[in-house]
């Protein structure tokens, strides 16, 4: 299986032992968000039924979706209850899980719509989103998979070209899709999930029609993989996608664009001039370890702004290439190999390709004192060179600027500002320090070395910010200047409620940044509002404005997305103020494997409030559940102390977790004092802490192998082993049966019975094969009748 982090030079390592306190284990966040959506696009002129995936948030909490020719805002009302693939038995552990919830929804994409992705978040009166994530418009035919398609004799068929859509949604779950190839034909297998956001790190692997594994080239785009394929003979093969982790959720959502046209990774050069001929090369894996190699003479447009999206019709996706100024001077250094140290000029730019550890030397004759900009540009989507390391030393050899590594989304690789240069020869060093040395992996990148601009740029943060009635928000803004720009930088804000006061709305000459303070008054309605951030200074007697650009979600640990991370709308959703609180008390408690346990709570109500709330179990907990269940339980507007059923089974695992710290949350509707309806939802203040003693009752069947035909009756023994302290009557019931209308009356246990016959009736209609029938014994305890016992016992019944 193919797993791209194993393959990058610089890998950064995240302990999630280390990450916990010794005191203790972390606390989750309390606060609501948007998980995932699925499936996470659409085609072009579709309509698409998608399950919006939140955690902590109530029913008719609010679903808004921005982009072009994009249409979805929903309220959320019908819970999807998909189990998924069946998880099997593992041991717990004490590392923090989440368990999601899906609420059904609808989006469509107009046949017009772009190419390219759209933005959704959420908002209920408890908060909102923390941050937006995308779904993407394609062009391709979808298929959504359908649970179970976990084997290679499973597998759905699918036909290419293909977006398939997917969930691994069960722990160790494996997806599985059949596909037809003629000899020689190339697959290309594009994976989308952590630049969607998604919780999935995905491995793909391909396979024969027989489940063997096959040979094939693989790449890395970020954290998602690129695998090409190519037949060796006529017939049916398999790609399986799977998770790193044992982990699977509905959240581990993916997207992968299936096909036989060549996925070019890479282009050289990375730009051009606008308006002047140039030649561009494409570069795409082969399948079978080469390189595929498309050359094409291209002129650039002029008002295709900083980016044009090269379309060709041999290549199965768009190629972002960089638009630089008509007129601008551009320099190869591939035609100067006999060199050691390339000539470049002030207004020039230099297109190069970086080895591995193998550096570009280049030698800046600078003839006047004037402000020089230096930049290495390198966009991902086009260029292998995902670290540039920039070293300038000036005419005696002393360094003057050195460029700190790190990943970034931004196509700028590497920056200096020469303030007052040496007339003399400077040296620029350029080393990639970061990729897979791969004979279609093309490190392509611009240098530029321009006389100096002014200029800013803005950026804050996370495009989704919550803030609560009555208090502030600041918000951190950064500006990166250029070309020794110092001057003051004011900030505005455009579709601010009224109402709200803004301070701190200048970033001070030379400074870099400023924490943008909002002050919300009590009395403002709870709801989503759109905002925009722009910077406006002056340069040279004029008035510039920029956009405050903010960062979505759906990018992965490189900072790489699928269309871009930056955005510059923010959706500022406003919290009501607390209308009630949860409590219990954080001391060990015990009970018994197998039961359900009454732990005892408190509803604060606070001022006005005095609706029916809703009890459940948090969508966030900081260790595995184990199996225990919550009973959902609604508490009466009356009601302050109340009792939450936990039930925990009696499959749960013996001393290994010390004890259960399990997190209830809470939901009610209520109508605001600007008589709009709200919907919050609020986390238990504490934890219930809760130590498992042994199982006090074992149901059992005495020979768990029946068999018979339509219109039998068979009958099945139970047994129940009890202890002392389980001496009560007991309710025996079917509770599962795979097929309807198996016919199983109710059976009773007096207090002290342990056998009972019971006859099981076979319908007439009843089809050939094996089924699993599940019953249940439940009852009281003796000393603790508000508690109650379960113990389940499964038989096999074969009709013939």
């Amino acid at each position: 299986m193919f797993n791209p982090r194993l393959f990058n030079s610089v890998t950064v390592l995240v302990s999630l032992v280390f990450g916990h306190s010794a005191m203790g284990q972390p606390v989750p966040t309390k606060l609501p968000d948007s998980v995932h959506l699925f499936p996470a696009g659409a085609q072009q002129g579709t309509t698409v039924r998608v399950h919006i995936g939140v955690e902590q948030a109530p029913p008719r909490t609010n679903f808004f979706i921005r982009g072009d020719g994009v249409v979805g805002d929903s309220v959320l009302v019908t819970e999807v209850l998909d189990a998924g693939q069946p998880s099997p038995r593992r041991a717990p552990t004490e590392v923090p899980i989440h368990y999601p919830r899906q609420w059904a929804g609808e989006v469509t994409v107009a046949a017009d719509a772009p190419v390219g992705t759209a933005y959704w978040d959420i908002f209920c009166a408890s908060g909102g989103s923390s941050g937006s994530l995308p779904f993407v418009v394609g062009s391709l035919p979808e298929f959504i998979e359908t649970e179970s398609n976990s084997t290679p004799q499973s597998a759905e068929s699918i036909e290419l070209p293909v977006t398939l859509n997917g969930q691994i949604h069960g722990e160790r779950d494996l997806d599985y899709f059949r596909f037809a190839l003629q000899a020689g034909q190339v697959v290309y297998c594009e994976v989308l999930a952590r630049r969607l956001g998604s919780r999935l790190e995905p491995t793909v692997s391909l396979l024969d029609s027989d489940g063997h594994a096959v040979s094939y080239q693989e790449d890395s785009l970020g954290d998602d993989p690129l695998v090409a394929f190519k037949a060796p003979s006529d017939g049916a093969y398999l790609l399986q996608v799977g998770n790193v982790s044992v982990h699977g959720s509905p959240a581990h959502v993916y997207r992968i664009n299936m096909t036989t046209a060549p996925v070019a990774s890479y282009a050289y050069p990375v730009g051009a001039p606008a308006g002047a001929s140039a030649k561009f090369f494409f570069y795409a894996m082969s399948g079978d370890g080469d390189v595929l190699v498309v050359e094409r003479e291209l002129t650039l447009p002029a008002d295709a702004g900083d980016v044009f999206q090269y379309s060709d019709p041999l290549l199965a996706n768009t190629v972002p290439l960089r638009v630089l100024p008509a007129g601008a001077k551009t320099i190869e250094t591939r035609a100067r190999l006999d060199v050691a140290e390339l000539p470049i000029a002030v207004g020039e730019v230099s297109n190069g390709r970086l080895s591995p550890l193998l550096p570009d030397v280049y030698v800046l004759d600078v003839q006047r004192q004037e402000p020089l900009n230096i930049r290495v540009i390198a966009s991902a989507s086009v260029s292998a060179a995902s670290l540039i390391l920039m070293e300038i030393a000036d005419p005696t050899g002393k360094p003057v600027g050195r460029a700190k590594v790190a990943f970034t989304a931004d196509a700028v690789k590497a920056s200096h500002y020469l303030a007052n240069p040496k007339v003399g020869n400077y040296t620029i060093t350029l080393k990639s320090v970061g990729g897979l040395a791969a004979v279609h992996r093309v490190a392509g990148y611009q240098l530029e070395v321009l006389p100096a601009r002014f200029d800013f740029r803005l950026t804050a943060g996370r495009d989704c910010l919550s803030v609560t009635q009555g208090s502030s928000l600041e918000i951190p803004v950064k500006a990166n200047r250029a070309g020794g720009f110092k001057g003051e930088i004011r900030l505005n804000v455009e579709g601010l409620p009224e109402g709200v006061t803004v301070e701190d709305d200048v970033i001070a000459e030379g400074k870099n940044d400023v924490k943008l303070k909002f002050t919300i008054p009590d009395t403002l309605a709870s709801t989503r509002y759109e905002i925009r951030l722009a910077g406006v200074a002056a340069i040279v007697d004029e008035e510039v404005s920029r956009p405050v650009q903010v960062q979505h979600r759906g990018h992965d640990s490189f900072g790489r997305s699928v269309h871009g991370v930056w955005r510059d709308v923010i959706a500022l959703a406003v919290r009501h103020k607390p209308v009630f609180r949860l409590h219990c008390e954080e001391a060990y408690q015990y009970a018994h494997r197998g039961t359900i346990y009454p732990y005892t709570m408190t509803l604060e109500r606070l001022g006005e409030f005095k609706e029916p709330v809703v009890i459940q179990r948090g969508d966030r907990q900081n260790r595995d559940l184990d199996g225990i269940e919550f009973v959902q339980t609604t508490v009466g507007i009356e009601q302050a102390s109340f009792s939450m059923p936990i039930f925990l089974p009696e499959t749960m695992h013996i001393n290994i977790q010390s004890q259960s710290q399990l997190y209830t949350q809470a939901y009610a509707s209520f109508t605001d004092s600007h008589g709009q309806k709200q919907h919050a939802l609020f986390v238990s203040e504490k934890r219930n802490m809760l130590r498992t003693l042994p199982t006090v009752v074992k149901l059992s069947a005495d020979g768990t192998a029946l068999a018979g035909k339509p219109g039998d009756v068979v009958s099945v023994r139970f047994e129940l082993e009890r202890t002392s302290n389980m001496q009560n009557a007991m309710r025996l019931e079917l509770v599962q049966n795979i097929a309807e209308g198996f016919d199983v009356p109710v059976q009773q246990f007096t207090r002290g019975q342990v056998l009972i016959d019971v006859p099981i009736t076979i319908p007439d209609e009843m089809t050939s094969g094996d089924y699993q029938l599940t019953f249940k014994a439940s009852g009281a305890l003796d000393a603790k009748p508000d508690q109650t016992a379960i113990t389940s016992a499964t038989v096999t019944l074969h009709v013939e």
